[in-house]
């Protein structure tokens, strides 16, 4: 693997955390930037707004910003779409298909937030979307990364299923509770 190739894939390990949910490793995502003309994406993401592009208009389900080990050491909090909500507070409840959570990240900044990172998102698809991944949809977007990570990943990152790009994340989630996500009880916000 030649130098670029290997830093391409320690970046996206870094961003995404690289341990599963059991402690082992799991596949290193492909870290190639993927093909984008004039900040156009390519086939595996359609053009025109995300269904979450309004995410900050969703309900934070977390009362503030805490470090997740699995999205690369930074602050997170998780917002959750109108449709998922009352089965994400149930705790148990299947979400239904429609359900959007929205995981915003910020830099660890010595052991604060600093600036925004990537944006982890799942949407809750229909039967048959990806059933290896209980029809999840992930997707990775960075609108402008830092200098640093540019190099590596590109710029105005928008990474989503079925792109191999964001294989990673249904790998870990599969070692976790892929439906709810919760944050850790303490930063759990009370409704």
């Amino acid at each position: 693997m030649n130098r670029l190739a290997s830093l391409c894939t320690l970046a996206l390990v870094a961003a995404c955390g690289g341990n599963s949910a059991d402690g082992g490793s799991k596949t290193t995502p492909d870290t190639t930037p993927d093909t984008h003309v004039d900040g156009q994406p390519s086939e595996a993401q359609p053009p025109g707004p995300a269904p979450w592009a309004d995410w900050k208009n969703f309900t934070n389900v977390s009362p503030g910003p805490w470090i997740s080990k699995t999205h690369g050491g930074r602050f997170v909090e998780i917002y959750v779409n109108e449709i998922g909500l009352a089965a994400y507070k149930s705790k148990g409840d299947a979400l239904p298909v429609g359900s959007i959570l929205v995981k915003p990240s910020w830099e660890n900044t010595n052991g604060a937030p600093g600036a925004e990172g990537p944006i982890f998102i799942m949407q809750k698809m229909p039967a048959g979307f990806a059933p290896d991944s209980e029809d999840w949809l992930y997707a990775f977007q960075w609108a402008n990364p830092p200098e640093k990570w540019a190099a590596k990943i590109g710029k105005n990152v928008d990474w989503r299923s079925p792109s191999d790009k964001v294989e990673y994340c249904s790998d870990c989630h599969d070692g976790i509770d892929r439906g709810l996500g919760l944050p850790p009880q303490e930063r759990r916000a009370s409704w």
